[in-house]
């Protein structure tokens, strides 16, 4: 009576081409209300073949928006239905150009590709296995064209639907389109398809009659799908249904004979019926136990009542009340129910049956008890039933469960081994007991009481095949839990030979398959298992439990809902719960728009909401919280507590693990961990770790907030102080351990971590936090041997350790052990994507592969997993993509500094100003920037006055004079000023810097400079950097661009130190440390030769720190040293600071930060110096003639003591993404030397701008100043 005689019909062009105007709009995502009106009547035109007009309203959207790339995607769409293929390319090729919505290039290139030859005959093919019901090519054509779904752009949406509406089976994704569509397009042929499905999948709610009966009337002339449809539904409504539903139909329809003939049927058919009927109690009876045999529960129930109400003390019926609910799982209902029957017919047979729902009742409650591994009610409840039954071995081996979650090992052996003595192989107690002793690594216990119960199988026992393959399976077990998955392997397919309809056999197996990145054998295993036993309950589980492992939750649903809902247990409705929310919080993540993901949502909280089973909504809330919904999850929590308060133990360490997820500490966590600790005694012991955990993660989060506001020492001394719960002396030393490490208070840590791990020397993580706490404080050797140590055990642990060890790796400089690992969690399928991805783009920074951190980064921060992720966690993974992606960046720079020195007119004295210009590139491998430098030059010393005694100590006149030359005499200038220009390129880069250049061109002397500097060597504590230079001094005229002799007009000066550095940088804790030693030669034109030697000392600490300020400080001391004194100013000298020796001990300090666009320096020194100075000749290494002749004359040595002090301020503005202005000065005071400086300068960034806000600012360094 429910053959389908309908069929659809293909849906005219002109509909289908209508139907795409809004479902395309609806997935466009526009910026403002004027573009999507545009949008929406351009769609309309072109839905109509007007694609004049269509084209009319794109160009006016592109006059508005040049670059809008929905409107430019649209023009494409439009140009393929005028079949200008060339046009479309064209537009595409400038979306590709214009780096625009990468959803609309995907959907046009998406379209493009339906445009070709093949995909035009596939479509057709499409339509006609559509149209011919030939359904399976018909959906794979589907597939094969729109892998993503139907486009927003083009005709084809209702085409794609229509093909996927015609598969057979439940498929609520495809329900839930097709009822959207309609709501926003109104087009009735959407509602038509989902009609039809609704009435293949069963027979007609009252609600979908009503539906289909407002279509029939509101139906235009010559269209009858709904009048056809409602003839279907009438076909497949029970005979009892249908004279009122027929009767409608002919109210419409009054002259259809074949409806008025099947309503003269039913009547028939009811009054046959009603003949048949006798004794209204045997045929209750009867028709409530045919109803109970066919799982029709609630009929079955209707009759139960139907007896008891004509015969109150029929036992019959009692019993069957009874039966109905151990079908239900109602286990304390069908005790009740029993217990009557028992009373009113003392039959044994219900006494049993009685105990067997009592004992049924207990171990259902069990099951929730062992979920949340609550061990009080886990051995109340065993207690109860061996009350009932002292050899019941379920009860023994839930004691011995018990027994094992506390950590009473040797009692829950002993149990285990009384459970097995009650039944011969009871396989639920040997399994527990093998997990047991494999999880204490007792391989080879394990593997003895494998062996034992193994012989104890009858060899020719035709049941012996079952017991056989779970002696298989844990000897497979025995080997996975040693990290030998190819002979467990071997093992679990035999097995599988043996029991093939085994449903947990496969599940195992196929978990082992997917551990092995084998998807599609874990998938055919459990497909192979459901064509043996299609109606299996525990066998679709099994796959379902398989297909969440993968996160195809509307697969796992579908497979679970084939389950009757009657036929569920708890943790069957409980998966089906989860696999439905996370449907609904994916569909929310992937809305196309807000309204949908709202949508989405509601839908996800009704349902949380509405399940019943408290253990059940708990799962839900973990599932909110690990989509990233905090409130949600919260909010879940809430709901739950007002059931259930107060909550058992381990949901209210469930919840507080929740609100310590939460961003913000939330009121509700401490009391609530307070509350935890007061009940420490009832907890298991791995709860009271997980306590312990918990208290640990709101200490790590102050400790990190401490930390970010500068705040270090308080950060330690909480790591030290905060009350922790103790657990044993072993975790809890290692906790407090961790503690110091989050506080970097290493050496503190190191110690407590050492005696933990004496303690727990198998805990793979204490072994990584040690081994850390080894390399942070320098002893590299204990740290790479604890590594090693680790690695030996790696692939035995999660992907998350496994990953701990990668960065172990990269902070002991051993690349290639962390990319060795790496690779192998690249195909673990139980790793996180995301998580090997982002440390592959870390190990490629750290070893300056710069493109390829890139890559990686870029991969991670644009994926949906990440979409779904915490605020926080989203920000980090872009700032570490845009902190890479800043090193594209090129720019163009500007200053204008003056030059001031107190001094003699004409002699130390000098004013100027330096103009530097330099532009910046990026180079390709993004390891550094090339730069070409153009420096304004333009300096002047003043006029010298020959009256000043001070005139005789410059250039040649104290020689003049002894000659008798009289000024008038004087070939040269008077006024020492000189113009002219710095110019060089080069690169700086991370490993290497170089430049090239020339100093004082259009000067007295031209100078060609330049440098070198290279890490010659790197550990994970110390950089050592060679620097080879040839550098300007630049302290005075004389030195800097040379003068002319006022007496001779000859030129000396222009003094260049050329040299080789050695320098070594140290990081100790927070402290970083720094030698630098340097040698070199001075020379200059006409100027003596002179040696330098410095070598240089210091350390210093960020005194405070937070996100965006720090102040630093530390100590400098300096040891300087020349071979002659050339700092004067007559012939020969330099006139450049030159002492014998100078030891300088300095204070600096410094502070730095950023304020939205503003950012400042403030830096200072004091400084205490010893100086001595040799004597020097008065005219050193002369060689004029003048100078020559009149060499008589000496600077005296000197020395002494003195102190000086340094200021230097700058602060940067950020006008827009490409400006920023700054400005800095420099003051320098000591004795004798008094120089000051002052800079203004701007940068602007050349698009596309890439680079990030730095929290200090980057004034312009001259050339003159490398």
């Amino acid at each position: 009576m429910y053959r389908r005689f309908f069929h659809f019909s293909l849906i005219s062009s002109s509909l289908l081409a209508s139907s795409c105007v809004h479902t395309a709009f609806g997935m466009v995502q526009t910026n403002s209300d004027a573009e999507r009106e545009i949008m929406r009547n351009a769609q309309l035109w072109q839905s109509q073949y007007r694609t004049d007009l269509a084209r009319q309203q794109v160009n006016k959207l592109l006059l508005i928006e040049p670059n809008s790339a929905w409107g430019i995607a649209t023009l494409a769409s439009i140009a393929l239905q005028e079949d200008k293929k060339a046009e479309a390319q064209q537009l595409l090729q400038k979306l590709q150009s214009l780096n625009a919505n990468p959803q609309a290039i995907a959907q046009l290139q998406a379209l493009l590709k339906l445009y070709t030859p093949q995909a035009q005959q596939e479509l057709t093919q499409m339509r006609l296995f559509t149209q011919s019901g030939r359904t399976a090519e018909a959906t794979a054509l589907a597939r094969k064209l729109f892998p993503e779904g139907p486009l927003a752009l083009g005709n084809f949406q209702l085409d794609y639907y229509r093909a996927l509406a015609t598969a057979p089976g439940p498929n609520p994704k495809l329900d839930a389109a097709l009822q959207e569509e309609y709501a926003r397009t109104q087009n009735v042929q959407y509602k038509y398809l989902w009609i039809q499905r609704q009435l293949e999948a069963a027979p007609p709610s009252s609600t979908l009659l009503r539906e289909i009966e407002r279509l029939a009337v509101a139906a235009p002339s010559g269209d009858h799908t709904a009048k056809d449809l409602w003839r279907w539904a009438l076909h497949k409504l029970p005979w009892e249904a249908v004279p009122e539903t027929a009767q409608a139909f002919l109210n419409r329809f009054p002259q259809d004979e074949s409806v008025q003939a099947y309503l003269a049927e039913s009547r028939r058919q009811r009054a046959q019926a009603e003949r048949i009927e006798q004794s209204p109690l045997n045929v209750a009876k009867r028709k409530g136990n045919q109803a109970l045999d066919n799982l029709r529960l609630d009929e079955a129930q209707a009759q139960a009542q139907k007896i008891l109400s004509i015969q109150p003390n029929d036992a019959e019926g009692w019993g069957l009340l009874g039966y109905i609910a151990s079908r239900k799982t109602q286990y304390a209902a069908a005790q009740e129910a029993f217990e009557k029957a028992y009373h009113f017919d003392k039959a044994p047979h219900w006494k049993r049956l009685a105990n067997t729902a009592h004992i049924n009742s207990l171990l259902q409650q069990a099951d929730a008890a062992v979920s949340r591994q609550d061990t009080v009610v886990m051995r109340a409840i065993a207690q109860q039933i061996l009350a009932i039954d002292s050899h019941h071995a379920q009860a023994m081996t839930l004691q011995a469960q018990a027994l094992n979650l506390e950590g009473k090992y040797q009692l829950a052996q002993d149990t285990y081994q009384a459970a097995l003595k009650q039944v011969p192989i009871y396989l639920p107690a040997l399994n527990q007991l093998v997990q047991m002793l494999i999880k204490q690594q007792q391989w080879d216990a394990a593997s003895q009481v494998l062996k034992e119960y193994a012989a104890q199988l009858p060899p020719t026992d035709s049941d012996a095949n079952a017991l056989q393959a779970e002696i298989r399976q844990g000897q497979a077990q025995l080997l996975l839990a040693q990290n030998k998955q190819a002979p467990a392997l071997r093992l679990l397919e035999q097995a599988l030979q043996l029991t093939p309809q085994n449903p947990w056999l496969r599940h195992q197996l196929a978990r082992l398959y997917l551990a092995m990145n084998e998807p599609a054998l874990a998938n055919s295993t459990m497909d192979d298992g459901i064509t043996l036993t299609p109606d299996a309950n525990e066998m679709r589980y099994a796959r379902a439990l398989i297909r969440a492992a993968q996160d195809q939750w509307s697969e796992a649903a579908s497979d679970l809902t084939h389950i009757p809902e009657t036929q569920r247990s708890s943790s069957m409705q409980q998966l089906l719960s989860e696999m439905q929310l996370n449907t609904l919080i994916q569909q929310a993540i992937t809305a196309e728009n807000t309204e949908k993901q709202e949508a989405a949502l509601e839908r996800a909280w009704a349902l949380s909401i509405q399940v019943q089973d408290v253990q059940t909504q708990a799962q839900l809330a973990n599932i909110w919280q690990r989509a990233g919904y905090n409130d949600q999850a919260l909010a879940m929590w809430k709901h739950i507590e007002g059931r259930q308060h107060p909550l058992p133990l381990a949901m209210q360490l469930a919840y507080a693990q929740a609100l310590s997820a939460a961003p913000q500490e939330n009121p509700a966590l401490m009391p609530l961990l307070h509350s935890l600790k007061e009940q420490q005694d009832a907890l298991s012991q791995p709860q009271q770790q997980e306590l312990l955990d918990l208290y640990a993660r709101q200490a790590e989060q102050r400790i990190a907030t401490l930390l970010s506001d500068g705040h270090p020492i308080q950060a330690a001394n909480l790591a030290r102080d905060t009350f922790l719960p103790h657990v044993d002396q072993g975790h809890t030393l290692a906790v407090r351990g961790r503690l110091l490490a989050a506080a970097q208070d290493w050496s503190a840590a190191l110690p407590l971590l050492q005696s933990a791990l004496e303690k727990q020397p198998h805990d793979f993580v204490l072994t990584l936090d040690t081994a850390n706490a080894y390399a942070r404080t320098g002893q590299l050797t204990s740290a790479t041997a604890l590594a090693q140590h680790a690695e030996a055990t790696a692939m035995r642990q999660p992907p998350w350790q496994q990953l701990a060890l990668v960065r172990l790796w990269q902070r002991l400089d051993q690349p290639q052990k962390a990319q060795n690992l790496l690779a192998q969690l690249q195909s673990n399928p139980e790793a996180d994507p995301n998580e090997v991805l982002l440390h592959q783009g870390r190990l490629a920074l750290n070893q300056r592969q710069y493109q390829q951190a890139s890559e990686a980064f870029s991969t991670v921060a644009h994926s949906p997993a990440l979409q779904r992720a915490p605020a926080n966690q989203q920000a980090g993974v872009w700032e570490e993509y845009q902190a890479v992606e800043a090193r594209r960046q090129s720019w163009v720079e500007i200053a204008a500094q003056r030059l001031s020195k107190s001094g003699t007119a004409g002699i130390s004295a000098l004013k100027g100003w330096e103009i530097p210009m330099v532009a910046w590139k990026a180079s390709p491998e993004l390891d550094g920037h090339h730069f070409l430098h153009v420096d304004r030059l333009a300096l002047d010393a003043g006029t010298l006055s020959t009256s000043d005694i001070q005139s005789q100590d410059y250039g040649q006149i104290g020689a003049a004079t002894a000659s008798g030359l009289l000024p008038n005499a004087y070939q040269g200038p008077m006024h020492s000023k000189t113009n002219g220009f710095n110019a060089g390129l080069g690169f700086q880069g991370d490993r290497y810097d170089w430049d090239i250049g020339l100093t004082g061109l259009g000067m007295p002397v031209t100078n060609v400079v330049g440098g070198a500097r290279f890490e010659i060597a790197k550990t994970p504590t110390t950089d050592w950097r060679l620097t080879l230079g040839r550098r300007p001094i630049t302290g005075s005229l004389l030195s800097y661009s040379g003068a002319k002799d006022p007496v001779t007009g000859a030129v000396w000066g222009g003094v260049v130190h050329t040299f080789a550095a050695l320098r070594a940088t140290q990081q100790q804790g927070a402290w970083d440390q720094t030698a630098d030693l340097s040698l070199g030669v001075i020379t200059g034109k006409n100027v003596a030769h002179n040696t330098r030697t410095r070598l240089r000392l210091s350390t210093g600490k960020d005194m405070w720190r937070a996100a965006k300020q720090r102040i630093y400080a530390g100590v400098t001391l300096q040891y300087l040293a020349h071979n002659k004194n050339l700092a004067e100013y007559s012939w020969g000298h330099g006139g450049y600071y030159s002492p014998k020796s100078s030891v300088t001990l300095s204070l600096p300090i410094e502070w730095t930060g950023r304020a939205q666009a503003w950012t400042w320096r403030l830096q200072g020194s004091a400084s205490v110096s010893h100086t001595s100075s040799s004597r020097s000749d008065l005219y050193p290494g002369a060689a004029h003639p003048l100078a020559l002749s009149n060499q008589s004359g000496y600077y005296s040595s000197n020395g002494g003591s003195g102190t000086s002090w340094a200021l230097q301020a700058a602060i940067e503005r950020q006008l827009n993404n490409n400006v920023a202005i700054g400005a800095k000065l420099g003051i320098d005071r000591s004795e004798n030397f008094a120089p000051n400086q002052f800079q203004i300068y701007l940068r602007y960034a050349l698009n596309p701008v890439r680079r990030l806000l730095e929290n200090q600012p980057r004034q312009v360094t001259p050339y003159s100043e490398f």
